[in-house]
């Protein structure tokens, strides 16, 4: 049996552990909880936006330096890197189908606005 103490202190976690592991532990209700960690990246593996044509995607959080991948189907793709107010961090261009990418080195909360002709996919991966 764990003392309550004992218990506060596990749910804690370690210093320096990731924010999103210590909002879900803090969580009081299972199904919340468990929702919390369905929802967390699975470590190794990165974050990936699909889509067609523009649009806006959903905010992201880079707690270390992450490469982000992109791919286009078709003719024009103008990416956005945007911090959280909204201001351009990085204007990117892929003319033609195919790939490109750049490091995203500065933490922060981002989000991407696209504007392309056709599909796209864009990958958030480990350096």
């Amino acid at each position: 049996m764990i003392r309550l103490g004992a218990a506060a202190a596990l749910m804690a976690g370690p210093a320096g552990a990731d924010p999103g592991l210590a909002a879900c532990r803090a969580m009081a209700e299972d199904a919340a909880r468990l929702a919390c960690y369905d929802a967390l990246p699975v470590a190794g593996q990165g974050r990936a936006f699909h889509g067609k044509g523009s649009g806006v995607t959903e905010p992201f959080e880079v707690s270390a330096p992450v490469e982000m991948h992109f791919d286009s189907d078709d003719a024009v793709m103008v990416l956005y890197l945007l911090d959280d107010q909204g201001r351009v961090v990085r204007n990117l261009h892929r003319g033609g189908a195919g790939a490109g990418r750049h490091l995203i080195e500065e933490p922060g909360r981002y989000h991407l606005q696209v504007n392309a002709t056709g599909g796209w996919t864009i990958r958030l991966d480990p350096p």
